[in-house]
């Protein structure tokens, strides 16, 4: 599969960010996974610094123990794996209200920096795709 745009894939999903309810991240991964990505889900609802999180997200892709928790190294690991043809890729973040609640700075970064990671993939094109999507109790 070519990137597509994940609203032409779910037209029920709005706008990037992605920011869901709670209730439908396993119907989100579920359909998502029917489309061929494969599922990576983090619960960031308890972290607690931007190092967590970043620890966090790196567990949840599998990236292993080379990965260091900085956005530059995150960025290279998702770049290794749109090189080495690696299937698309949704990360789903559970209870991302609670780390807007406990760290909107933090999080507002994440958002920031996870929204350029998913726009540096879909302009590289090619068959790997990156998207993230947000669930809480917004």
């Amino acid at each position: 599969m070519n990137w597509v745009p994940l609203r032409e894939l779910l037209p029920d999903m709005p706008l990037p960010p992605y920011f869901r309810p709670s209730r439908l991240l396993e119907a989100d991964g579920d359909a998502l996974k029917t489309l061929g990505f494969q599922i990576a889900v983090a619960d960031i609802g308890a972290v607690s610094t931007e190092s967590e999180l970043l620890c966090t997200l790196g567990e949840a892709l599998d990236f292993g123990s080379g990965y260091r928790a900085n956005w530059d190294a995150l960025y290279d690991c998702l770049g290794d794996l749109l090189r080495s043809g690696a299937p698309s890729t949704a990360l789903l973040l559970r209870n991302s209200s609670q780390m807007l609640h406990d760290m909107p700075h933090e999080f507002v970064r994440a958002v920031h920096f996870l929204s350029d990671a998913v726009d540096e993939v879909s302009r590289d094109g090619g068959t790997f795709q990156f998207e993230v999507l947000y669930f809480g109790d917004w």
